[in-house]
């Protein structure tokens, strides 16, 4: 197998030196996910246009016309917005219903809701035209601005109480005096506070941005965001979901927070697993060179995630390791993927037999099959005889049932659990 590697990566000789690297390991729990190339979700623009085939019955003959096409803009261009603060209401609801009533004299009035721009939450109102836009903006609104209540400290409490023979018609004049005052305002063009980003903001959010893969399914936001909040201040966090697995792209406030990714930080570990990093703005020859020189690493235990191979990885000098999942029930299958940035180092690592938790590990090419027991690749989990999963004799099962021998013994079941499942049984 090491010269089968050796041909396929084109060298000639491997270094003679052989090591042994034992790991044990602890607790299983979830792994991580498959060697996934950069991957960027785009979307296409949505369809406008709605094609309605109509079919017409001529004597018994089912004679297909042209078919009618309906031209329906989903959104329209024309778009007035104000503070939320502005708008009377309680709730959300109630404040698009005060919009509503503000803008229904408009005969192209279409509709009114809530946006978020920068954190900052504005009613929005649409309109069918320019005209109508226009027409909006004129309007002039009120909103009440409220005080807040002066809070009295102990001394003006003492003031108070020497003042108590002051007229008690001041007090009702200060009493009616409401703690709010009358605003205007007018709504403004939404295109004035959402300005679309140029070239060179892009750009420049791109060299701020990186893509984290072999997210596993139950992570959820808020622990990636905490995870990924010590190399610096987060701007945006988006996460997605990608096969089996999720990927997020953060967006850093300061570029040098994702320098680190360039070079030397091909992955990171979160609690037990490993997740890969790539800048958005690796160049082609960086992102091939962490997918040229890959190795599988077979045989390992069950639920073995990537943080149990910590101490293999750091010894053969790989850059990233991927476990990939079972489709049918989630759980880490029985080898990895090891990323090396050099031949070099691809050659020292299989000449080095690795073991974990007393299980040999086996090296092969990535596209090798290998078994699904014991991780050999010299044959496949049928004709796998390793006697860590040797199958039980059939012939001998009945006893083992009959006897109930050692592992063949029901765990007892106490009142409680017996009565609960009586009661699922019945219709």
């Amino acid at each position: 197998m090491k010269d089968i590697i050796m041909q396929e990566y084109g060298m000639t000789s491997a270094p003679t030196t052989t090591q042994d690297t034992t790991s044990d390991s602890t607790i299983p729990q979830e792994p991580t996910a498959p060697p996934v190339q950069n991957t960027s979700s785009s979307s296409s623009p949505a369809d406008t246009t709605i094609n309605a085939s109509v079919t017409n019955l001529d004597k018994g003959k089912s004679v297909e016309q042209q078919p009618l096409t309906f031209h329906t803009p989903l959104i329209t261009k024309f778009v007035a917005a104000a503070p939320v603060d502005y708008i009377q209401g309680k709730s959300v609801k109630e404040k698009i219903k005060t919009a509503e009533c503000l803008m229904m004299n408009i005969n192209g009035f279409l509709g009114a809701t809530q946006w978020s721009v920068q954190k900052e939450k504005f009613i929005v109102t649409f309109f069918d035209s320019r005209n109508d836009l226009l027409r909006a903006l004129d309007l002039k609104c009120t909103y009440k601005m409220y005080h807040p209540k002066a809070t009295q400290t102990p001394a003006d409490l003492a003031s108070n109480t020497q003042s108590s023979t002051s007229s008690s018609s001041s007090n009702v004049t200060q009493a009616q005096q409401p703690n709010f005052e009358v605003r205007d305002f007018t709504f403004i063009d939404f295109d004035l506070i959402k300005q679309p980003k140029t070239i060179d903001d892009i750009n420049a959010e791109k060299d701020r941005t990186i893509q984290v893969l072999d997210i596993p399914l139950k992570i959820s936001t808020a622990s990636v965001r905490t995870a990924f909040s010590k190399y610096g201040d987060i701007q945006k966090l988006t996460l997605r979901t990608k096969g089996p697995f999720q990927q997020a792209f953060i967006t850093y406030l300061r570029k040098d927070s994702i320098a680190p990714f360039y070079t030397n930080h091909w992955s990171v570990y979160m609690m037990r697993h490993a997740l890969r990093i790539i800048p958005i703005t690796l160049s082609e020859e960086a992102r091939a060179l962490r997918r040229n020189f890959a190795l599988k690493l077979s045989g390992l235990p069950r639920n073995t995630l990537s943080r149990d191979l910590e101490a293999i990885v750091s010894e053969v000098g790989a850059k990233s390791c991927v476990i990939n999942r079972n489709p049918n029930n989630y759980s880490p299958v029985n080898y990895a993927y090891l990323n090396f940035p050099s031949t070099d180092a691809l050659a020292t690592a299989i000449n080095k037999n690795c073991t974990l938790k007393g299980c040999p590990l086996f090296w092969t090419l990535p596209k090798s099959r290998t078994c699904n027991k014991c991780g050999s690749p010299e044959h496949i989990a049928r004709m796998c005889n390793s006697p860590l999963y040797k199958r039980k004799d059939p012939k001998w099962e009945k006893h083992y049932n009959r006897f109930k021998s050692a592992q063949h013994r029901k765990p007892h079941r106490s009142y409680a659990a017996t009565a609960r499942s009586n009661n699922t049984s019945d219709p």
